[in-house]
This record gives C-alpha cells, sequence and structure tokens, in this order.
C-alpha cells in the first residue's frame, strides 16, 4: 500500500489518489470527461500516471457492511463516493483502470480520470470577434490523429460559420503529423 494513502472508510488502496491542491490542479485540467496528455506537459505527471488494468483499490459500500455499523466508531463525516463508474471497472470489490489515466481524491470524491493521447484542436476567437486561431497538438503514444472533420466541428462549435478553406486543414494536419513538435513530453 503507499505511505501517504488517505484513510478512508470503505476503501483500501492499492495506487495512492492525488489529493488536496493537487487534486484541484488535476480536475482544472479536465475537458470532457478526460485530460489531454498534452495538457500535463511541464510537469512531473508521468511518474503519477496510472497504467490501464491497474488494481486501484478495493470498496465495500456501506450495505456490505451492515453488520459492522456501531462495533467501530467511524466518522461519518470522512466517507467518500465513487464518481464516474465508468471510467474504471470492478470485479467483487476490486476495481481498476480501464485507461492510463489518474486517481484523484477531492472533497467526498474518489474519482478515476481517464488520459487522451489523441490529437485535438483549440480555437480562440479575438474578444472583438474578428479573429480565430487554432492550435493543434499532435497525438502521443497510441492516441488518434485528426482528420478534416474533427476540425470542423470544433471550429462549428465555437459559433464560427464562415466557409472554411479545407484544402488549409489538410496542409495543418499533414504538417503535425510529419513535424516533430517538443511539447517537453514523453512518449
Amino acid at each position: 500500500m503507499p505511505n501517504n494513502t488517505p484513510n478512508i472508510p470503505y476503501f483500501q488502496f492499492f495506487i495512492e489518489p492525488q489529493c488536496g491542491a493537487i487534486a484541484n490542479e488535476i480536475l482544472k485540467k479536465v475537458d470532457g470527461g478526460v485530460i489531454h496528455y498534452h495538457k500535463l506537459n511541464g510537469k512531473e505527471w508521468e511518474s503519477v500516471i496510472i497504467p490501464k488494468e491497474t488494481h486501484l483499490f478495493d470498496y465495500q459500500t456501506p450495505l456490505s457492511r451492515i453488520n459492522d455499523i456501531g462495533k467501530d466508531e467511524e466518522d461519518i463525516s470522512n466517507i467518500h463516493s465513487l464518481e464516474d463508474l465508468h471510467t474504471i471497472k470492478n470485479e467483487g470489490e476490486s476495481y481498476f483502470s480501464i485507461k492510463d489515466g489518474l486517481l484523484v481524491c477531492n472533497v467526498s470524491i474518489i474519482k478515476f480520470i481517464p488520459i487522451s493521447y489523441d490529437s485535438i484542436c483549440e480555437v480562440q476567437i479575438s474578444e472583438d470577434k474578428r479573429k480565430a486561431t487554432a492550435k493543434f497538438f499532435p497525438a502521443t503514444k497510441w492516441g488518434k490523429q485528426l482528420t478534416v472533420s474533427d476540425v470542423i466541428k470544433v471550429i462549428r462549435n465555437k459559433g464560427i460559420n464562415v466557409s472554411l478553406e479545407k484544402l488549409e486543414i489538410v496542409k495543418a494536419l499533414e504538417l503535425i503529423k510529419t513535424q516533430k513538435f517538443d511539447l517537453g513530453l514523453k512518449e
């Protein structure tokens, strides 16, 4: 068991969850239920990324321990619940990661957040709404590459309705595939 594992009723951790300020920092990076790997650059995250199929913890529901209620004085203010069960799998009382990710303990929630290694496009619109800039981040590890339709969807979701030069998007995507960008990330 990890050294700094929080003592939370009903959980037996095999991986130390990220708690406190670091948990808040992680949660700020969540986008669409995942953290994009490129958003972890400049940090020493590699050591806390949990590989897929790792045994995270064992969990017994309070109802499964109904006969033990009253035997031990438990601080009920310290009871935590699991969030987003679709990001982990369970075998009985044992819970495992489905993908690479980060385990977070925040307030009264235990949450596993998957890492996405896919290429992404982020669009920023100027305050005067006259200019839009797209940033492209390449796929890492086994992530999938962006397609033209992916980029157009991101642009349209930002409310940009002007005609687009698809050939320019194709050129940008090809450039990302062929260039080696130093994002400070390890593969």
